[in-house]
């Protein structure tokens, strides 16, 4: 009888990690610049329209980062 040696090994590693980061922060030094080039934003956006691409850019770039991880 052979023991089973395989092992699980965890999802969520600080390689993993370390490439999300990479990934969210290549993805945000972009839209940070874009963002920055408005001068006049359009009157019927709201006050804060500026936080949402700067919440979904990054995490489709932590989401590319892991995803070439996995």
């Amino acid at each position: 009888m052979t023991a089973n040696t395989h092992t699980a090994s965890p999802f969520f590693t600080p390689l993993l990690l370390k490439r999300m980061l990479i990934g969210a922060g290549i993805a945000l030094m972009p839209i940070i610049f874009l963002l920055a080039s408005v001068d006049q934003p359009d009157p019927s956006w709201s006050r804060y329209w500026m936080a949402r691409p700067l919440i979904i850019v990054p995490l489709s770039g932590a989401a590319g980062g892991g995803f070439f991880h996995w």
